[in-house]
């Protein structure tokens, strides 16, 4: 991993830590670099973990903002 996708990765881990939710972009984005990281450093447990939750926060964001586009829809 480049430097600057670490320094992103970390960015979305601190975001996440204060309790602020990713867009779907941010989602996309850090889901795709801890994937990354997995691919590198295939024998870390930790990073696998990292990917799993890389992919549970991008689930959430898609959920949120499919119900909020429905609840908009509906008035």
């Amino acid at each position: 991993m480049e430097l600057e996708e670490y320094s992103r990765l970390i960015a979305y881990l601190r975001k996440l830590r204060r309790g602020e939710l990713l867009t779907r972009e941010e989602a996309e984005d850090f889901r795709v670099l801890a994937e990354k990281m997995a691919r590198e450093r295939s024998n870390d447990p930790l990073v696998a973990l990292l990917a799993g939750l890389a992919e549970f926060v991008r689930g959430v964001v898609v959920a949120f903002s499919t119900i909020s586009m429905l609840k908009r829809e509906r008035r």
